[in-house]
């Protein structure tokens, strides 16, 4: 038999751009003593506190190293993770350390150790039962995402014959550091391996019987957005992780107690109360109570310990349902507005989405709701606010600005006859921003307004669906960011000359993709229904560079004009719209402006609302060509492949492109997730060509003549 060899990473302290994690220390202290234990796991324990990469990573290389075949390694993580500088656009696991440094919000990778670094050491050693447990911390725009319940970390790449990974995948804060100090999920691996793991036989407590019990504890006590991991093929689960614990009275009794209530929540589910009520239950703990020798006293202690979760999960899930009936009225399922709201109410009282989603599904099949009304017919042509609004429903969450108005019908003066109909529209600008006496209070924004208007076209997509266009005029423009603003990749700054072209008024809407996706084929096939928030005039998202270019295809042959994705150049010039600041409103934009994440400001801005989804299309101020949501909401496609900068690209107009088919593709305007430094007219990021993430979507360009009907 092969040696039991530990390797035990804990950092607490870190370098530029990360909070500390007190706790972190303390994990690796906890571990370290359950797993040295002769009794319990038996292990060589090597454990590194507050370590540097280098050390990270020297230590890591001989530690796979010196693995033998018939060894059990293990290793163990707790402290930040982070996705690298690609962020969840291209993500790469990390492991930082205290030498690890991320200015301005994106890791300097070189900074951090791989998780592709730990893979080849895995492959280069001769062991063949590695387990990998990592108890990581996100923080920002990761951990915001983590807590809405779809996580974008993918241990996947760890994975192998005869190795096993346990990850926590809902640590997106210190505040998940409690009592001792110890993380809640390392808290439980520890309760789990001090004996609360053992299912009641075998000499072992063994990989599959820990996670299922770090499952349970997140499950059943709803800490953190998502449950923990575990990924391994048939032989790790199965691997021996501490001896099997010889359990006193009171653990014993726990232990009894706790089976009943595993056994009442898997059988009553949703009507599970979080109490004991069946005489023949009552009778199981009552003779083994007396078996084990315990006063009465004791006995309710335990039962009351083990209860309360159980009991905390049946009073959220009565709230929920309370809450639910509510937001359904007059025999319809709730709209949208109501939808986002039970959301928060849900987040608030701390209840799992999956509970939510079947006190939903009972509540619907018990008073027989309906869908909410179907949309209203089309707007008369030309038209220029939002698409269609479902009936009870705002097509913004969030009340515009003060001193926004709608656009008003468009009209065509006869006094000066024009090739195509046009729209009026008011364009809100940010004057300045006042600050609080003494800083106190929320800053003041003051604004102007302005009337504007542009010519529009109207494609009529199948089921008569509308896709409008705007004329964007010709002209030139400073593209990139000026010195002091932006990144490097924005850079060097230089004038573009534009042709005219139409792009769309808004970013593709889930009503418009279904119109173009039932058509017929032209290269890749398309889902009718990709999107990740549901809504006819939300923006579709969830769809690949190859997606909006098949949209395209299938559009251009439908309709006879030709469609294709805007140039980097084009869409940064729409964008701008005239402008040369930050943003097209103006130095700084509020959150009453553009859907982003408020609970960061730019430059002397206020903070304010951060919504955490897609809202409708044209729910805030367009821009001086007309255009809406050119800032947040979802990252737009560009035809151009990325380029780190600007050196030798072209001052036409047209997309940069190469002839490297594999490289990735631009993306544009942030979206609802990033804080506003994303969403900058200059702003530049880039994702593979295949990537469906649910914050990347895109708006059309229309380069064919078009003579009115």
């Amino acid at each position: 038999m092969g040696e039991r060899r530990a390797l035990l990473v804990g950092v607490s302290d870190y370098g530029e751009g990360f909070e500390p994690l007190p706790g972190s220390v303390l994990d690796v202290q906890a571990m370290t003593r359950v797993l040295s234990d002769p009794e319990g796991g038996a292990f060589d324990v090597t454990s590194l506190e507050n370590c540097d990469s280098e050390t990270f990573r020297t230590h890591l290389e001989q530690f796979f190293q010196r693995g033998q075949s018939e060894d059990l390694l293990l290793l163990y993580f707790s402290g930040h993770g982070d996705l690298g500088s690609g962020g969840i656009l291209s993500p790469q696991l990390h492991f930082c350390t205290r030498s690890s440094q991320k200015p301005q919000g994106r890791l300097v990778e070189s900074s951090a150790v791989s998780a592709t670094f730990l893979q080849r050491r895995m492959e280069l050693s001769r062991s063949q039962r590695i387990v990998v447990i990592l108890d990581c911390c996100y923080s920002g725009a990761i951990a915001d995402l983590l807590k809405k319940g779809d996580t974008p970390i993918d241990f996947g790449e760890l994975k192998a014959k005869g190795r096993v990974i346990l990850a926590s995948s809902s640590a997106t804060n210190i505040a998940l550091q409690e009592k001792d100090g110890l993380s809640l999920y390392t808290r439980y691996l520890v309760e789990g391996m001090e004996g609360a793991a053992y299912p009641g036989h075998g000499d072992w407590i063994l990989v599959r019987d820990l996670h299922n019990h770090a499952e349970r504890r997140f499950e059943i006590e709803r800490k953190g957005g998502y449950l923990p991991k575990i990924l391994a093929e048939d032989t790790g689960f199965d691997l021996p992780l501490v001896r099997a614990p010889k359990l006193d009275a009171e653990q014993e009794y726990r232990k009894a107690v706790d089976d009943i209530f595993q056994e009442l929540d898997a059988e009553l589910d949703l009507d599970f109360n979080g109490t004991i009520e069946d005489d023949l239950d009552r009778g199981i703990l009552e003779t083994r109570r007396q078996r084990l020798g315990l006063t009465r006293e004791a006995a309710a202690a335990i039962e009351a310990q083990v209860q309360a979760p159980y009991q905390k999960r049946a009073s959220q899930r009565r709230e929920y349902a309370k809450y639910f009936q509510m937001a359904a009225k007059n025999g319809y399922l709730p709209t949208e507005r109501n939808q986002r709201r039970l959301a928060e109410i849900r987040l608030n009282l701390g209840l799992g989405s999956a509970d939510a989603t079947k006190i939903e599904q009972a509540l619907t099949q018990r008073l027989n709701l309906k869908p909410t009304p179907a949309a209203p017919p089309p707007a008369p042509v030309g038209w220029a606010a939002s698409p269609p609004i479902p009936e009870g429903s705002s097509p913004n969450t969030n009340a515009a600005p003060v001193g926004w108005a709608p656009p008003t019908i468009p009209t065509t003066p006869s006094t000066a006859p024009e090739t195509f109909p046009t729209f009026e529209f008011s364009v809100l600008k940010i004057t300045g921003v006042e600050r609080k006496l003494l800083g106190l209070g929320s800053p003041r924004v003051l604004t102007s307004r302005e009337q504007h208007r542009a010519e529009y076209r109207r494609e009529t997509l199948p089921g008569e669906v509308p896709l409008d266009l705007v004329k964007i005029p010709p002209g030139e423009f400073w593209m990139g960011s000026p010195d002091g603003e932006g990144y490097g990749d924005e850079k060097p700054r230089h004038r573009v000359q534009v042709p005219g072209f139409w792009l769309g008024k808004y970013a593709i809407t889930q009503a418009q993709w279904r119109a173009v996706a039932g058509l017929p084929k032209v290269k890749t096939d398309l889902k009718p229904d990709p999107a990740h928030v549901k809504g006819n005039n939300c923006p579709v998202e969830r769809v690949s560079w190859y997606d909006a270019v098949e949209f395209c295809d299938r559009l251009t042959r439908h309709s006879g004009h030709d469609y294709r994705l805007p140039s980097e150049a084009e869409w940064e010039y729409a964008c701008r719209a005239g402008t040369e600041t930050p943003f097209h409103c103006g130095d700084t934009i509020t959150p009453d402006l553009a859907n982003y994440d408020g609970n960061y400001p730019y430059g002397n801005g206020p903070k304010g609302t951060y919504r955490q989804k897609t809202l409708d299309v044209g729910s805030f101020p367009p821009n001086a060509f007309g255009l809406y949501d050119m800032h947040g909401n979802v990252w737009e496609w560009c035809q151009d492949p990325w380029h780190g900068s600007y050196e030798g690209a072209p001052t036409d107009g047209s997309a940069w492109l190469s002839s490297n088919e594999n490289e990735n593709r631009l993306l544009r305007g942030g979206s609802w997730y990033d804080d506003p430094r994303y969403c900058r007219s200059a702003n530049r990021n880039w994702g593979t060509r295949d990537n469906q993430n649910y914050i990347i979507g895109f708006r059309v360009v229309c380069v064919s003549s078009w003579p009115l009907p």
